[in-house]
Protein backbone atom coordinates (compact mmCIF):
# COMPACT_ATOMS: atom_id res chain seq x y z
CA UNK A 1 0.00 0.00 0.00
CA UNK A 2 1.29 3.42 -0.96
CA UNK A 3 0.94 6.10 1.73
CA UNK A 4 -0.19 8.53 -0.97
CA UNK A 5 -3.64 6.89 -0.94
CA UNK A 6 -4.24 8.88 2.27
CA UNK A 7 -3.49 12.22 0.61
CA UNK A 8 -6.34 14.47 -0.50
CA UNK A 9 -8.96 11.82 0.23
CA UNK A 10 -9.08 11.58 4.00
CA UNK A 11 -9.11 14.29 6.65
CA UNK A 12 -6.04 14.96 8.76
CA UNK A 13 -7.58 13.06 11.67
CA UNK A 14 -8.36 10.05 9.47
CA UNK A 15 -4.75 10.03 8.27
CA UNK A 16 -3.53 10.27 11.87
CA UNK A 17 -5.64 7.26 12.78
CA UNK A 18 -4.14 5.42 9.79
CA UNK A 19 -0.69 6.36 11.11
CA UNK A 20 -1.58 4.91 14.51
CA UNK A 21 -2.77 1.71 12.82
CA UNK A 22 0.66 1.42 11.21
CA UNK A 23 2.20 1.88 14.66
CA UNK A 24 0.11 -0.98 16.02
CA UNK A 25 1.04 -3.12 13.01
CA UNK A 26 4.71 -2.66 13.98
CA UNK A 27 6.36 -4.04 10.87
CA UNK A 28 8.97 -3.05 8.30
CA UNK A 29 6.02 -2.08 6.09
CA UNK A 30 4.90 0.32 8.80
CA UNK A 31 8.30 1.98 8.82
CA UNK A 32 8.30 2.39 5.05
CA UNK A 33 4.85 4.00 4.97
CA UNK A 34 5.53 6.21 7.98
CA UNK A 35 8.75 7.44 6.36
CA UNK A 36 6.75 8.30 3.25
CA UNK A 37 4.12 10.10 5.32
CA UNK A 38 6.79 12.10 7.13
CA UNK A 39 8.19 13.12 3.76
CA UNK A 40 5.08 13.97 1.74
CA UNK A 41 2.05 14.60 3.94
CA UNK A 42 0.81 18.16 3.51
CA UNK A 43 -0.26 18.47 7.15
CA UNK A 44 2.49 19.27 9.69
CA UNK A 45 0.40 17.74 12.47
CA UNK A 46 0.10 14.48 10.53
CA UNK A 47 3.82 14.58 9.75
CA UNK A 48 4.63 15.03 13.40
CA UNK A 49 2.52 11.97 14.25
CA UNK A 50 4.45 10.01 11.60
CA UNK A 51 7.67 11.08 13.33
CA UNK A 52 6.30 10.10 16.75
CA UNK A 53 5.30 6.67 15.47
CA UNK A 54 8.71 6.05 13.88
CA UNK A 55 10.29 6.76 17.25
CA UNK A 56 7.92 4.42 19.04
CA UNK A 57 8.66 1.60 16.59
CA UNK A 58 12.41 2.03 17.23
CA UNK A 59 13.47 0.56 13.88
CA UNK A 60 16.90 1.96 13.04
CA UNK A 61 15.65 2.22 9.44
CA UNK A 62 13.77 5.33 10.55
CA UNK A 63 17.01 7.22 11.24
CA UNK A 64 17.47 8.78 7.82
CA UNK A 65 13.87 9.98 7.50
CA UNK A 66 13.89 11.50 10.99
CA UNK A 67 17.23 13.19 10.37
CA UNK A 68 15.93 14.71 7.15
CA UNK A 69 12.84 15.96 8.95
CA UNK A 70 14.99 17.63 11.60
CA UNK A 71 17.28 19.30 9.09
CA UNK A 72 14.87 20.06 6.24
CA UNK A 73 11.30 20.39 7.55
CA UNK A 74 10.52 24.00 8.43
CA UNK A 75 7.66 23.23 10.82
CA UNK A 76 8.43 23.49 14.53
CA UNK A 77 6.12 20.64 15.52
CA UNK A 78 7.71 18.26 13.03
CA UNK A 79 11.27 19.16 14.06
CA UNK A 80 10.33 18.80 17.73
CA UNK A 81 8.73 15.38 17.33
CA UNK A 82 11.42 14.10 14.97
CA UNK A 83 14.12 15.04 17.52
CA UNK A 84 12.37 13.14 20.31
CA UNK A 85 11.76 10.20 17.98
CA UNK A 86 15.40 10.13 16.88
CA UNK A 87 16.52 9.92 20.50
CA UNK A 88 14.15 6.97 21.00
CA UNK A 89 16.03 5.01 18.34
CA UNK A 90 19.05 4.89 20.64
CA UNK A 91 21.70 5.20 17.93
CA UNK A 92 24.91 7.02 18.83
CA UNK A 93 25.23 8.82 15.50
CA UNK A 94 22.12 10.83 16.46
CA UNK A 95 24.18 12.92 18.90
CA UNK A 96 25.53 15.22 16.19
CA UNK A 97 22.13 15.98 14.67
CA UNK A 98 20.58 16.67 18.07
CA UNK A 99 23.50 18.79 19.26
CA UNK A 100 23.09 21.00 16.19
CA UNK A 101 19.56 21.82 17.37
CA UNK A 102 20.97 23.46 20.49
CA UNK A 103 21.70 26.45 18.25
CA UNK A 104 18.16 26.67 16.86
CA UNK A 105 16.48 30.08 16.98
CA UNK A 106 13.29 28.59 18.46
CA UNK A 107 13.65 28.19 22.24
CA UNK A 108 11.16 25.32 22.33
CA UNK A 109 13.32 23.42 19.85
CA UNK A 110 16.39 24.09 22.01
CA UNK A 111 14.54 22.67 25.03
CA UNK A 112 13.51 19.69 22.92
CA UNK A 113 17.13 19.11 21.90
CA UNK A 114 18.26 19.13 25.53
CA UNK A 115 15.58 16.59 26.43
CA UNK A 116 16.37 14.46 23.39
CA UNK A 117 20.09 14.38 24.15
CA UNK A 118 19.44 13.18 27.70
CA UNK A 119 16.94 10.59 26.43
CA UNK A 120 19.54 9.31 23.97
CA UNK A 121 22.19 9.17 26.71
CA UNK A 122 19.83 7.16 28.92
CA UNK A 123 18.98 4.80 26.07
CA UNK A 124 22.62 4.11 25.31
CA UNK A 125 23.66 3.72 28.95
CA UNK A 126 20.62 1.73 30.06
CA UNK A 127 19.70 4.29 32.73
CA UNK A 128 16.08 4.13 33.84
CA UNK A 129 13.80 5.79 36.34
CA UNK A 130 12.18 2.95 38.22
CA UNK A 131 9.42 2.86 40.78
CA UNK A 132 6.41 5.04 41.50
CA UNK A 133 7.94 6.67 44.59
CA UNK A 134 11.01 7.81 42.69
CA UNK A 135 8.82 9.06 39.85
CA UNK A 136 6.65 11.05 42.26
CA UNK A 137 9.67 12.77 43.78
CA UNK A 138 11.31 13.53 40.43
CA UNK A 139 8.19 14.91 38.76
CA UNK A 140 7.78 17.57 41.41
CA UNK A 141 11.48 18.43 41.72
CA UNK A 142 12.22 21.19 39.22
CA UNK A 143 15.96 20.80 39.83
CA UNK A 144 15.96 17.40 38.09
CA UNK A 145 16.61 17.12 34.35
CA UNK A 146 13.49 17.85 32.25
CA UNK A 147 13.73 14.41 30.63
CA UNK A 148 13.66 12.76 34.06
CA UNK A 149 10.47 14.66 34.86
CA UNK A 150 8.96 13.51 31.56
CA UNK A 151 9.85 9.86 32.21
CA UNK A 152 8.40 10.22 35.71
CA UNK A 153 5.16 11.51 34.22
CA UNK A 154 4.97 8.47 31.94
CA UNK A 155 5.46 6.12 34.88
CA UNK A 156 2.60 7.79 36.74
CA UNK A 157 0.47 7.67 33.58
CA UNK A 158 0.98 3.92 33.35
CA UNK A 159 0.16 3.51 37.04
CA UNK A 160 -3.10 5.33 36.40
CA UNK A 161 -4.52 5.66 39.92
CA UNK A 162 -6.33 8.78 41.14
CA UNK A 163 -3.30 9.48 43.30
CA UNK A 164 -1.03 9.39 40.26
CA UNK A 165 -3.42 11.61 38.30
CA UNK A 166 -3.44 14.11 41.18
CA UNK A 167 0.37 14.13 41.14
CA UNK A 168 0.39 14.72 37.39
CA UNK A 169 -2.02 17.62 37.86
CA UNK A 170 0.24 19.04 40.55
CA UNK A 171 3.19 18.64 38.21
CA UNK A 172 1.31 20.45 35.45
CA UNK A 173 0.48 23.30 37.81
CA UNK A 174 4.08 23.94 38.90
CA UNK A 175 6.04 22.99 35.76
CA UNK A 176 8.05 25.79 34.16
CA UNK A 177 9.41 24.01 31.06
CA UNK A 178 6.79 24.09 28.25
CA UNK A 179 8.07 20.89 26.64
CA UNK A 180 7.81 19.00 29.93
CA UNK A 181 4.41 20.56 30.49
CA UNK A 182 3.14 19.37 27.13
CA UNK A 183 4.34 15.83 27.88
CA UNK A 184 2.53 15.91 31.24
CA UNK A 185 -0.58 16.97 29.31
CA UNK A 186 -0.12 14.01 26.97
CA UNK A 187 0.10 11.73 30.00
CA UNK A 188 -3.04 13.25 31.52
CA UNK A 189 -4.93 12.79 28.26
CA UNK A 190 -3.95 9.14 28.11
CA UNK A 191 -5.51 8.55 31.55
CA UNK A 192 -8.89 9.62 30.08
CA UNK A 193 -9.98 10.64 33.58
CA UNK A 194 -12.80 13.14 34.08
CA UNK A 195 -10.53 14.77 36.69
CA UNK A 196 -8.24 16.17 33.99
CA UNK A 197 -10.80 17.88 31.74
CA UNK A 198 -11.05 21.26 33.46
CA UNK A 199 -7.27 21.56 34.09
CA UNK A 200 -6.57 20.73 30.43
CA UNK A 201 -9.10 23.31 29.25
CA UNK A 202 -7.45 25.86 31.52
CA UNK A 203 -3.99 25.06 30.16
CA UNK A 204 -5.21 25.18 26.58
CA UNK A 205 -6.81 28.59 26.99
CA UNK A 206 -4.44 30.37 29.39
CA UNK A 207 -0.99 29.05 28.45
CA UNK A 208 0.61 31.05 25.64
CA UNK A 209 2.99 28.29 24.52
CA UNK A 210 1.89 26.67 21.26
CA UNK A 211 3.16 23.22 22.23
CA UNK A 212 1.05 23.31 25.38
CA UNK A 213 -2.05 24.52 23.50
CA UNK A 214 -1.59 21.91 20.79
CA UNK A 215 -1.17 19.00 23.17
CA UNK A 216 -4.06 20.08 25.41
CA UNK A 217 -6.40 20.35 22.43
CA UNK A 218 -5.50 16.88 21.14
CA UNK A 219 -5.71 15.38 24.63
CA UNK A 220 -9.19 16.83 25.13
CA UNK A 221 -10.23 15.54 21.72
CA UNK A 222 -8.97 12.08 22.64
CA UNK A 223 -10.84 12.05 25.96
CA UNK A 224 -14.00 12.84 24.02
CA UNK A 225 -15.96 14.85 26.58
CA UNK A 226 -18.16 17.38 24.80
CA UNK A 227 -17.68 19.85 27.65
CA UNK A 228 -14.42 20.76 25.94
CA UNK A 229 -15.98 21.50 22.53
CA UNK A 230 -16.51 25.24 23.02
CA UNK A 231 -13.01 25.80 24.40
CA UNK A 232 -11.37 23.88 21.57
CA UNK A 233 -13.48 25.80 19.03
CA UNK A 234 -12.08 29.06 20.38
CA UNK A 235 -8.69 28.05 18.94
CA UNK A 236 -10.05 28.07 15.39
CA UNK A 237 -9.24 31.78 15.16
CA UNK A 238 -5.76 31.49 16.68
CA UNK A 239 -2.95 33.33 14.88
CA UNK A 240 -0.81 30.19 14.58
CA UNK A 241 -1.92 27.95 11.70
CA UNK A 242 -0.67 24.83 13.48
CA UNK A 243 -2.92 25.57 16.47
CA UNK A 244 -5.89 26.06 14.16
CA UNK A 245 -5.18 22.70 12.54
CA UNK A 246 -4.73 21.05 15.94
CA UNK A 247 -8.14 22.41 16.95
CA UNK A 248 -9.74 21.09 13.76
CA UNK A 249 -8.26 17.65 14.38
CA UNK A 250 -9.27 17.71 18.04
CA UNK A 251 -12.86 18.66 17.20
CA UNK A 252 -13.17 15.86 14.64
CA UNK A 253 -11.74 13.43 17.20
CA UNK A 254 -14.10 14.75 19.89
CA UNK A 255 -17.20 14.42 17.71
CA UNK A 256 -16.42 11.01 16.26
Amino acid sequence: MDYSVFMGVKTQEERIQAVFQLLVENSPRSVTLLQEGLRIDTSPIVRHECAYSLGELSFEDGYEALTKAITQDENKFVVHEAALALSNLGVEVAYTVLEDLLNNSNQDIVLTAEISLERLRMKLSGDKIEGKEKAEAMLLDLTTHPEHRIQSAFILMEEGSEESISLLLEGLQQETDPIVKHEIIFALGETASYLVIDPLIESMISDENVFVKHEAALALGTIGNLAAESAISSLLTHHDADIVESAEIALERLRS
